[in-house]
């Protein structure tokens, strides 16, 4: 939504529902799931004269796709600002008075969804409805951060090893927006059903609830699947493994002690533990 900064300070001042989605995509989706019950839910629910006032401050580009097609998209007012910035927008509070928003960013209220309703566009519910014949897995194998992606030869055996086991793999994503061009996923042979650029934020969401599992890097796809509560084998850079995994199951690894989860460094990729991960599905 293209408004003066004057304009959204008026908009945002009449707003029951005022919600902030921040950083990557994957940021975003989780904030959207932690207080789905206090903002995202409750947009759904808009009568009268009420209405919504949504910050988008993230640096995927398609995060806006969310609202798009929501139902009540006449009634929630988005307002894109993108991340450009060299510092978080959402942090710096003569920044935020430069856009017309609210000297400090809004605490996200902990009020947990355990499942999100998202809108797809016609087009994603056109492939969407084609995947109901066969059991399928999802591949979210790149991330925005190039050191974050499953290497190719990982991304080929995983494939070849789900296919093999009567799976269709759907291999989900957008084209690089940020940080060089994106590689092919995985080679077009049979049982890859390749959606990258095809299938919004929204459809790929909705997608993830109907897979049998989800093969993911450490990008918003994982997060997705945690709070979907769908099965996730995850490969993860030796940054993580060193940083974050020794914290237990927190934060952005918040799912790795699901007993329905593998999860391992790209170099420690065993393709046995894939097989009985698949086996279970």
């Amino acid at each position: 939504m293209s408004i003066n900064p004057q304009q959204a300070r008026d908009l945002i001042a009449g707003a029951p529902i005022y919600a902030e989605y921040v950083g990557g995509l994957g940021d975003s989706i989780l904030r959207m799931y932690f207080s789905g019950g206090a903002w995202y839910e409750p947009m759904g629910r808009l009568s009268g004269r009420d209405y919504a006032v949504v910050a988008l401050m993230c640096h995927n580009p398609y995060l806006a796709e969310v609202f798009q097609w929501h139902p009540m998209r006449d009634r929630i007012h988005v307002i894109d600002l993108g991340f450009t910035t060299p510092f978080h927008p959402w942090e710096n509070a003569a920044w935020r008075a430069d856009h017309g928003l609210p000297r400090e960013s809004p605490c996200p209220p902990y009020m947990p969804s355990e499942t999100l309703e998202f809108y797809p566009s016609p087009e994603d519910v056109k492939i969407l409805s084609e995947l109901k014949a066969k059991p399928y897995i999802i591949m979210g194998a790149t991330a925005g951060q190039p050191d974050k992606t499953i290497p190719v030869q990982l991304r080929e055996f995983i494939a070849a090893g789900a296919i093999a086991a009567g799976f269709d793999v759907l291999v989900v994503g957008r084209s690089r927006y940020f940080k060089g061009e994106r590689t092919e996923d995985v080679k077009p042979v049979g049982g890859i059903i390749n959606v990258v650029d095809r299938l919004s934020v929204p459809g790929v969401a909705e997608a993830v609830k109907g897979a049998a599992g989800v093969v993911s890097a450490d990008t918003a796809v994982l997060h997705m699947a945690w709070q979907e509560h769908r099965p996730v084998f995850l490969l993860y850079n030796r940054w993580t493994d060193e940083n974050l995994i020794p914290r237990g199951p927190v934060g952005y690894m918040q799912g790795i002690n699901r007993p329905d989860t593998e999860h391992m460094e790209f170099s420690a990729y065993d393709p046995n533990r894939l097989e009985r991960w698949l086996t279970a599905r």
